[in-house]
């Protein structure tokens, strides 16, 4: 079986390498819900649409993170 590319290769427990990156998550989620619109099964796309809303609250929770990040530099 081949083995998917599916990102930057890292170490098994280690977060994603763009965790803090909100553009990263919503193309992920936007490519997952593309490929979700090619697939027939109904099973398999509403899971895949499960996981691109999944992307898109960790794009939202990186994008406040973000944000508070700058926030409590400008202060200091």
């Amino acid at each position: 079986m081949a083995e998917a590319n599916v990102g930057p290769k890292r170490g098994k427990g280690e977060m994603p390498v763009r965790l803090d990156d909100p553009e990263y998550w919503q193309a992920r989620a936007e490519e997952t819900r593309s490929f979700a619109e090619q697939i027939a099964d109904y099973g398999s796309k509403a899971v895949l649409f499960r996981i691109a809303v999944d992307y898109e609250r960790i794009a939202a929770r990186a994008a406040a993170l973000t944000k508070t990040s700058m926030l409590r530099q400008e202060r200091n």
